[in-house]
């Protein structure tokens, strides 16, 4: 019976140990070795004009759409749509809502993601499905 509990007890701090994945954890984590910076003429390709959902740090799902005409809108669910601007500078892409701030990115991607890194501090803003 003692081994029984000593190896549940092993168990459970394998599963502490290991930091379990969330979807806000996830969202938020930093890009791996082989991401690579892609352009702001990429950065238009792949974001302007389309639909692109993710999570906040606190677990919320949004969908966000940059239009054309340098429009923002993103809807966080629980909470009013709100609207912003974009702008892209260079590799950077500023996206400002009066209700949140401006957070400037530049955009790392693998086969499978993009991450929005903060050009300043370095920490992953968002990470979006590719």
């Amino acid at each position: 019976m003692k081994a029984i509990y000593i190896a549940a007890f092993a168990i459970l701090l394998m599963g502490c140990a290991s930091g379990a994945s969330s979807p806000a954890k996830d969202a938020h984590s930093p890009p791996p070795p082989d991401a690579v910076k892609i352009s702001g003429s990429e950065i238009t390709n792949q974001f302007i004009g389309r639909s692109h959902q993710s999570v906040t740090t606190s677990g919320q799902s949004f969908t966000e759409i940059l239009t054309t005409d340098g429009k923002a809108k993103i809807h966080i669910t629980g909470m009013a749509e709100a609207a912003g601007s974009w702008e892209i500078t260079g590799d950077v892409i500023c996206v400002t809502y009066t209700a949140y701030g401006e957070e400037c990115s530049i955009v790392k991607a693998n086969e499978q993601w993009f991450w929005f890194i903060d050009n300043v501090k370095g920490t992953t803003n968002n990470r979006f499905h590719r």
